[in-house]
């Protein structure tokens, strides 16, 4: 009030008795100051007042602001005290004496400018918060299923519905609230002023409007599962996700909850979309560009295709391909926790679907949908779209605990207990699972970086790996044969001694040969690998040179038998092409076996065993003919190198188990 009286003294009258050697100007601008300074700090304790959620911390802030406050009348005493020279200390004598002369119309008019200010910014505030401006409009919750599984079903985006609250604070509810079952249970995160605290349960969303009050606060604080610590705050966002607590049924009691968190989905500007898309102000929601996908564009926009990794045994009974979910306006179809739906058809009305539970990738048969009745595309897409995983869900196979967007690049496990709800709240667990070795990946590429032996090509709408010669795979993630060999080396007298062996040698072919004898399309697409590969083993006391030779073609892995004794070191780079470039040593000897690539393109297991004399090779049924075995040493088994051990103790025989897969005829390689 001060600064602003002596403003209106120096404008509108000569009443001030301003010492002679100021200028008037200095004192405008020290009054204007002082007058900002004073609103600024009224503001501060405005926005304190309103912040502060407990007494203690508003004295605590006011004591701050008034010790900030006394620092200029402390500053006043030291230089009229003399600390900081004469001359300021004459002119602090001369201010201090000085009286502003009285005017009732002054101190009426500042009175009023201040409280009216005071009075406005009061009201906007009370505005901004009623209409909602001040709350989150859009969160992201996240639990896991370590105590209960269905809960985590609830997992997704929830929105400030309708204006709807609780002792003045927002009630959330899911998104998409709706699902296929008849049932309008949903997911709603309100305030229980019984408890002062916020808690996450399920009320009936669909019910007659003029009830929601009481159904609300029955839900709120009678039938939720998860609940925050005692508290105050208006703000969602307010309260630490890490001290929320678990219900655990139906023992009712408070568990800490590993997994949880609460994110706030709303945007304000292109920051708040991953720097990935523009932010719809009215609605505070990201528009993605067209690569990228999710609430807040933090995902890469879904692969169109998924297989599985043809390496593993994959998921028994069910297919190794599938699609995304497209509508009819071609856009990608989502569940209610805004994930892709993958989808393949087996035969009119039945097919297999991958989608998101909330916290894990379920892989399902569409006979395992709850109440779906529809045979066509256009059913199952409704369906989806109304499709809420509250309810009794049986799946096929469940993946580990995942917040991406994508099934690819997850462990796999079968779903052998299928707990329904109702079940699972008094049991509380997911139920049991048994791991499978299957890996999901994705079809496509979009950087060379997706294709680990070869290039993406993009001169196509969809993408696809164009393969290095000798890999093959949606990622050029196999070479076209790989797997393992034994080794077993048998002396004749296999009463009194074991065999020696080698177990599990990687086996695959490296660098495509130079084959003169194929066409000139097809002579750079030829493998060929003896083996052993540094040198043959030597069978009987006449040392017979024998060993096998393995070659593959464009539509045929083949295995011979050899007496070629030459010498070659597999592992250097110098020697190594000698055979590559002298492709007889596989084709010459006799023809043991000869295995078809498939010629639609599919992975072939081939498993076999060979015994191999100084005279003859042969396929041999049933297991090695060994008393007991032991194992060769490190070295030996490494460079392939047995030809000192088979001349040392005469080895009579070997036997070569082979476990491979075999590439198909069609395959992406450049």
């Amino acid at each position: 009030t001060t600064s602003l009286s002596m403003l209106l003294h120096i404008l509108f009258d000569n009443k001030l008795d301003v010492h002679h050697n100021v200028p008037k100007r200095i004192i405008l601008i020290g009054s204007c100051g002082k007058f900002l300074i004073g609103y600024f700090s009224l503001f501060i304790s405005l926005i304190i007042a309103i912040q502060s959620s407990k007494v203690i911390d508003l004295f605590a802030n006011f004591a701050g602001m008034y010790f900030i406050g006394s620092v200029d009348n402390i500053f006043f005493q030291l230089v009229d005290d003399g600390y900081f020279g004469e001359t300021l200390e004459n002119r602090a004598e001369y201010v201090k004496d000085k009286r502003l002369p009285h005017h009732r119309g002054y101190s009426g008019v500042v009175l009023f400018f201040i409280l009216s200010t005071m009075m406005g910014v009061c009201g906007w505030i009370n505005y901004v918060q009623s209409s909602g401006e001040l709350f989150t409009h859009s969160i992201t919750v996240h639990l896991g299923d370590e105590i209960m599984y269905w809960p985590s079903l609830l997992n997704g985006e929830y929105e400030w519905k309708n204006g709807y609250r609780v002792g003045g604070r927002p009630v959330y509810v899911e998104a998409r609230c709706s699902n296929t079952l008849g049932e309008s249970e949903c997911g709603i995160i309100s305030f229980c002023l019984n408890t002062r605290t916020w808690t996450w349960s399920t009320f009936d969303y669909h019910s007659d409007s003029n009830h929601y009050e009481k159904l609300i606060h029955e839900a709120s604080c009678t039938k939720y599962f998860v609940i925050s610590p005692r508290t105050d705050a208006f703000d969602l966002m307010e309260v630490p996700a890490t001290e929320w607590s678990m219900i655990s049924q139906p023992s009712g009691v408070e568990l800490p909850v590993p997994t949880f968190t609460i994110t706030s989905s709303d945007c304000k500007s292109r920051d708040d979309c991953s720097g990935a898309g523009s932010c719809n102000t009215a609605s505070r929601k990201c528009l993605c560009d067209e690569e990228r996908f999710g609430l807040n564009c933090e995902a890469q926009k879904p692969c169109k295709r998924i297989v599985i990794d043809p390496r593993g045994p994959g998921l028994v009974g069910f297919p190794d391909k599938y699609d995304i979910l497209l509508d009819e306006m071609n856009n990608i179809v989502t569940t209610n926790n805004g994930r892709p739906v993958y989808i393949n058809f087996e035969a009119a009305g039945y097919f297999n679907l991958i989608l998101f539970g909330g916290y894990r990738w379920i892989i399902m048969r569409s006979l395992q949908l709850p109440s779906f009745k529809g045979s066509s595309t256009l059913d199952l897409i409704s369906y989806i779209k109304k499709f809420h995983a509250n309810n009794e869900l049986h799946a096929s196979f469940v993946s580990e605990p995942s917040r991406g967007y994508s099934p690819a690049g997850l462990d796999w496990n079968k779903w052998l207990s299928r707990t329904a709800k109702n079940n699972e709240r008094k049991n509380g667990s997911l139920g049991t699972v048994e791991s499978v070795d299957a890996f999901l990946i994705n079809a496509f590429c979009t950087i060379d970086d997706d294709c680990g032996n070869g290039r993406c090509d993009e001169s196509t709408t969809d993408k696809v790996c164009v393969c290095n010669r000798g890999f093959f795979g949606v990622q050029c993630q196999m070479h076209l044969i790989e797997g393992k060999i034994n080794l077993f080396l048998n002396n004749g007298n296999s009463i009194s001694k074991p065999c020696a062996f080698c177990e599990d040698i990687d086996f695959w072919f490296f660098d495509p040969i130079d084959d003169v004898s194929q066409s000139n399309s097809l002579r750079h697409n030829t493998f060929c690998a003896p083996f052993p590969s540094a040198s043959p083993i030597y069978l009987t006391e006449l040392n017979v040179p024998r060993r096998l030779a393995f070659y593959m073609n464009s539509t045929h892995f083949l295995i011979y038998t050899s007496n070629d004794e030459r010498q070659f070191q597999w592992h250097s780079n110098e020697e190594q092409s000698y055979y590559l470039d002298h492709p007889g040593i596989c084709t010459r000897g006799k023809l043991i076996n000869a295995i078809e690539r498939h010629p639609s393109g599919k992975i072939i297991h081939y498993e076999d065993m060979i015994e191999v004399t100084a005279t003859d090779s042969m396929l041999q049924a049933g297991s090695v003919d060994c008393n007991g075995s032991f194992s060769l040493g490190v070295n030996e088994c490494l460079i392939e190198d047995f030809s000192v051990y088979s001349k040392q103790y005469h080895v009579d025989r070997f036997f070569v188990r082979i476990n491979v897969k075999i590439a198909g005829q069609l395959t992406n390689q450049r």
